[in-house]
């Protein structure tokens, strides 16, 4: 098991934003949180996910 990080680059963080995108097109819950979590931690400039009311 490496001791590096999960996502070792550009390449695996996309294709791990794309699997989650379909996730959410086909309707599997919670998927669009997930993809929101994922898009905020990459891009600094967003605004933090926030929980549906």
């Amino acid at each position: 098991m490496p001791d590096d990080p999960i996502i070792r680059s550009l390449e695996e963080l996309a294709e791990l934003e794309n699997v989650w995108a379909d996730a959410m097109d086909d309707g599997v819950p919670g998927a669009a949180t997930v993809l929101d979590l994922i898009l905020w931690l990459t891009d600094p400039g967003l605004d933090p996910p926030m929980p549906e009311s």
